[in-house]
């Protein structure tokens, strides 16, 4: 769990921060807002190296050291849609969030070959759904 990174929200917050400290989580209780927020973003790195990665079979950290500029693209088009669909959600800039990408979510997660096909349903059904609504 990368510092900051580990946030909740909601009645229950207390009760999960609990949890995963006895765990050795680090965890934050965070507005709705910001938890959203933090949440879509996360969904715009798994979906942009997921979707970068697909065809290429490389680790996390790979598609981030080779093919990054491809996964800057999709991640400036994913916040773009984001940033209209939930004007009230406070995202980050696209330079942050593609910081976070690169320094966070692709060194954390190096090591994993991502797949496009047997979890898309679950890691990219939020952006498919909106795919299909336009």
């Amino acid at each position: 769990n990368p510092e900051g990174l580990c946030v909740v929200a909601g009645r229950h917050s207390q009760a999960v921060i609990e949890r995963l400290a006895a765990a050795g989580v680090a965890c934050e209780e965070k507005d709705m807002l910001t938890f959203r927020a933090m949440m879509l973003q996360r969904l715009i790195w798994q979906a942009a190296f997921s979707i970068v990665g697909s065809k290429s079979r490389k680790t996390m950290g790979d598609i981030a050291e080779d093919r990054f500029d491809d996964v800057a693209i999709v991640i400036a088009e994913l916040l773009d849609v984001l940033k209209t669909r939930n004007p009230d959600v406070p995202l980050d800039d696209l330079d942050t969030v593609l910081d976070y990408a690169q320094l966070v979510y692709a060194s954390h997660f190096a090591d994993v070959r991502p797949s496009i096909t047997a979890l898309f349903r679950f890691r990219n059904g939020y952006f498919y759904e909106l795919a299909q609504e336009s």
